[in-house]
C-alpha cells in the first residue's frame, strides 16, 4: 500500500466531505472516517474484499473494523508502519485521546493537525492528543 500521487487533493477532498457529515455509529465514525482518508490517499478500495450480498454500507462497517483490526495488530498486512507522533504525516492514521479522554481513531489531517469524526462532521485536535500511529508510505 502505497499513495497515489494526487493524494494531497484526495485527502482535502475526504475531509469536505467529513465535514458536512453527520456522526453516526457505524456510518460515519471516527474508524469509517479514517478508512476513507486512507482509501483516498492510496486509491484501494479497502471493502472491496467483502464481498457477497452485503450492502455497501455494510461491506463498510467490516471494512472499517478490519482497518482497525490490522492496524491495532501491527498492520503489517496493510505495509503501514507504526510509528511515533511526530514521525507521522498528512493522511496518516493514528490513535487519539480525544477531549473526553478517549481513544479514538484519526488522521493527521491535510493541515498537519490530528482529526477524528464526531457530532461536528470532523474535528482537528491539538497535536500532544495523538499517542502514536502509523506511516501510510509514499
Amino acid at each position: 500500500m502505497t499513495r497515489v500521487s494526487d493524494w494531497p487533493s484526495r485527502l482535502v477532498a475526504v475531509e469536505t466531505q467529513l465535514q458536512r457529515e453527520g456522526w453516526a455509529w457505524g456510518t460515519h465514525d471516527c474508524a469509517i472516517a479514517t478508512l476513507r482518508v486512507v482509501e483516498a490517499i492510496t486509491g484501494m478500495e479497502l471493502c472491496a474484499e467483502f464481498g457477497g450480498d452485503l450492502e455497501p454500507r455494510e461491506r463498510q462497517k467490516i471494512a472499517a473494523r478490519d482497518l482497525v483490526y490490522r492496524i491495532l495488530a501491527g498492520a503489517r498486512s496493510l505495509g503501514l508502519a507504526r510509528r511515533r507522533p511526530e514521525y507521522l504525516h498528512r493522511g496518516d492514521p493514528c490513535d487519539v485521546r480525544g477531549t473526553n479522554g478517549r481513544t479514538a481513531l484519526g488522521f493527521i489531517s491535510s493541515r498537519g493537525k490530528p482529526a477524528v469524526a464526531d457530532v461536528d462532521g470532523l474535528t482537528e485536535l491539538p497535536s500532544d492528543c495523538v499517542l502514536f500511529g502509523w506511516s501510510v508510505p509514499a
